[in-house]
Order: C-alpha cells, then sequence, then structure tokens
C-alpha cells in the first residue's frame, strides 16, 4: 500500500516534495516500489541517521528512493 502511495504521487508529474522518515516499513516500501521516473519529485529526509540498522536507515532508504526513480535526495 505504501508503494502504490509513493507511486501514485509521483506520477501526478507535478514538482512533488517527499519527507521521508525511517523504519522498516518505509525500507520495505521502497523494495516494492517499481523503477519509474520522478525528475520532477525531490526526497527529504526529516531524520538524521538514527538506527544501527542499515536496511531502516533514513539516508539508506532516501538514496534507495532516489536510486529507483532518478529523482533528486537530500539528506540531513
Amino acid at each position: 500500500a505504501g508503494a502504490q502511495f509513493l507511486k501514485r504521487e509521483i506520477e501526478r508529474g507535478e514538482d512533488t516534495l517527499i519527507g521521508v522518515g525511517h523504519g522498516r516499513t518505509l525500507a520495505a516500501c521502497v523494495e516494492y516500489l517499481p523503477r519509474i521516473s520522478a525528475e520532477k519529485t525531490r526526497f527529504v529526509s526529516l531524520l538524521g541517521g538514527l538506527t544501527r540498522k542499515f536496511s531502516a536507515n533514513p539516508h539508506d532508504v532516501i538514496h534507495r528512493l532516489a536510486e529507483r526513480t532518478g529523482a533528486e535526495a537530500y539528506v540531513m
């Protein structure tokens, strides 16, 4: 459901800014997000690297989102 929501927001084709937190649920969401073009989308980390588990770390999550979509990613 989370991946579908992100996909819909990205595909709207508008200049989109999406704030990204951390956690295993969000990390799993990225895995289910298909590779799509998101040139008008920017992802911004809302948190610093607060977790030891690398897959749920906000820096890793946001970079994987950018890799899958081609969007810009900004981290704290």
